[in-house]
């Protein structure tokens, strides 16, 4: 939505007033709304979890892969954002992931993590 709007603002700009003072903010501000709506759709099409029966992958918004095995999570913590339940695995080789508990189906997850600790890992 913001991406048509900075569009329209654009074209508005370029056959408004013939006065450049009274077209440059315009086109500036439509400009910018259509540079963030890019940004936005960019981040969106990029970022995703992968959740498999033996580890979890995530892709940042920046294309930065990290994936953690079950066996290989060192330490893990849950915790509150706010009202937003999270979860925080620690890997051996230092890879960090976060995720949101209540937006994903972590069951496999909680269930490898129990079972490395009655593992004793």
């Amino acid at each position: 939505m913001i991406a048509p709007i900075g569009l329209l603002l654009i074209l508005f700009s370029r056959s408004g007033s013939p006065d450049p003072d009274d077209r440059l903010p315009m086109l500036i501000c439509g400009i910018v709304l259509f540079l963030t709506a890019s940004l936005l759709v960019a981040i969106y099409a990029n970022w995703y979890v992968i959740i498999r029966d033996d580890e979890i992958i995530q892709r940042t918004a920046w294309r930065q892969l990290r994936t953690i095995r079950y066996d290989q999570i060192k330490k893990f913590r849950q915790y509150r954002n706010g009202k937003v339940p999270m979860l925080k695995l620690c890997g051996n080789d230092g890879t960090v992931i976060q995720l949101n508990s209540a937006a994903f189906e972590l069951s496999g997850v909680f269930a490898a993590l129990q079972r490395n600790q009655a593992n004793g890992s």
